[in-house]
């Protein structure tokens, strides 16, 4: 992979729109199994609109699509379907809403050329 870092770091991303609402949320949360036992305490907030909270976890939804940026960045030739997703970490400042429209921006926060791969680190916020 050849790999320009300069040119990696100083690239800058699209920022990216994303929505959701009541119903978004609820069937992220059946995919990751909330709700599975309905008769358990505590279940039914993440799977019922009546009283609904989002799970924390939740906030990686709207960030995923920029992560397809990575394929589109001057100084990185990437083969998207050698990509792996190593880690992530997210910072909550507020519950996140049953619904909201928000943007992503981000930068390429790393560059680090291993040889015959490279390490690539995007840092990305979400924000109304």
């Amino acid at each position: 992979m050849p790999v320009d870092v300069e040119k990696a770091l100083a690239a800058s991303l699209p920022e990216v729109p994303y929505a959701w609402d009541a119903d978004r949320v609820i069937l992220y949360h059946l995919g990751v199994g909330a709700g599975a036992n309905p008769t358990a305490p505590g279940e039914l907030e993440y799977a019922y609109e009546k009283h609904l909270k989002v799970l924390p976890s939740f906030a990686v939804v709207p960030a995923f699509p920029f992560v397809g940026a990575i394929a589109r960045i001057p100084g990185l030739t990437v083969n998207v379907a050698l990509i792996l997703h190593g880690e992530q970490d997210v910072e909550l400042h507020r519950p996140i809403p049953t619904a909201a429209k928000v943007v992503t921006r981000g930068r390429v926060a790393g560059v680090y050329d291993k040889g015959k791969a490279a390490l690539v680190v995007i840092e990305a916020d979400t924000a109304t």
